[in-house]
C-alpha cells in the first residue's frame, strides 16, 4: 500500500489524490474512526483548494535546484501545466452550456456529439454524459450507483465487499475530474463490483 500511495503522490494527479482522500474519509467515517475521517476530509479540502498552487510552487522549487535559477525564474510547469488543464475543463463546461437546449438537457446531443475543443471525449465524465445523453444519462448512472450501494447494504460485512464498494465510490468521485465511469478504466471496476457483490450475496 505504501508503494501504491507513493506512486499516486508522485504522479502529481490532483484528481486521484482528491478522490483517494475523500474515499478514505468516508471509509473511516463509516467505521466511526472520526479523527482519521476528519484528517482525510481536511486533506481533501486542501487538495481541492490549494492543490494547483502546491504543484506550481513545487515545480519552481525543483527547477531552481536543478538549473541554479532563482525561485521566480524557475519553470512553474515542470510537473505539468495545471492551469492549462483547469482552463481546458472550464472551456468544455462553457461550450456545453452554450449548446444547451431544452431537448439536449433531457436527451443530450447523442453519443457522437462533442464540442469545439473536445469533439470526441471530455475530461469530466459527468459533463460528457450530460452533453451526450442529457439528464436521462445522468439518471442511469445515478441508478447504477444506487443499485451497487443497495447490494453493499444487503451483503454481510466483509473486507472483500468493502474493497469493491469503496473502489466504486472512488471511481464515481474521480469521475468529477477525469474520465472514469464512461471509460474502460473505471467501467471495469464498476461492473466487477456489481457482479462480485451480487455473487457474494447469492452465496450467503
Amino acid at each position: 500500500m505504501a508503494i501504491l500511495l507513493i506512486a499516486i503522490a508522485l504522479s502529481v494527479t490532483r484528481g486521484l489524490l482528491f478522490s483517494l482522500a475523500f474515499t478514505f474519509s468516508i471509509y473511516f467515517l463509516v467505521k466511526r474512526q472520526y479523527i482519521k475521517a476528519a484528517c482525510g476530509l481536511a486533506l481533501t479540502v486542501i487538495i481541492a483548494v490549494w492543490g494547483s498552487n502546491f504543484v506550481l510552487s513545487t515545480s519552481r522549487l525543483f527547477d531552481s535546484y536543478n538549473h541554479y535559477k532563482t525561485y521566480n525564474q524557475a519553470d512553474p510547469t515542470l510537473l505539468g501545466d495545471r492551469k492549462y488543464s483547469d482552463n481546458g475543463r472550464a472551456t468544455q463546461a462553457t461550450e456545453v452550456w452554450q449548446e444547451l437546449s431544452m431537448s439536449s438537457a433531457l436527451l443530450g446531443h447523442g453519443f457522437g456529439g462533442g464540442t469545439v475543443s473536445r469533439p470526441v471525449h471530455m475530461e469530466i465524465s459527468y459533463l460528457e454524459i450530460f452533453h451526450k445523453q442529457g439528464l436521462i444519462g445522468l439518471t442511469f448512472w445515478g441508478c447504477f450507483a444506487l443499485v451497487i450501494f443497495a447490494q453493499y447494504r444487503k451483503a454481510s460485512a466483509s473486507p472483500v465487499v468493502d474493497a469493491f464498494f469503496y473502489s466504486t465510490l472512488f471511481i464515481f468521485v474521480e469521475s468529477l475530474t477525469n474520465q472514469y465511469i464512461n471509460n474502460p478504466i473505471g467501467l471495469s471496476i464498476l461492473l466487477l463490483s456489481f457482479c462480485c457483490m451480487y455473487k457474494w450475496r447469492s452465496q450467503e
